[in-house]
């Protein structure tokens, strides 16, 4: 799967994505209903600039149906 994670920090966001076929990364969906999807989420990525690698476990979403999370 192709993915993309974002860090913002003061100092701006740090970019990071699966870059390489060793960068796996896992998408759960838990559960869709008409209030939004929930799931969870882990897998490698790895920084777009420098190469720096992060493993991400136990991430989760909840996307609300018909609601502006960041407009």
């Amino acid at each position: 799967m192709v993915a993309r994670y974002a860090i913002q920090t003061p100092n701006g966001t740090i970019l990071y994505n699966t870059r390489t076929a060793d960068d796996i990364f896992t998408v759960k969906i838990e559960s869709i209903s008409k209030s939004g999807i929930k799931g969870t989420f882990s897998g490698k990525v790895r920084n777009m600039e420098s190469g720096a690698v992060i493993n991400i476990t136990d991430g989760s979403f909840n996307l609300p149906y018909m609601d502006i999370v960041n407009p």
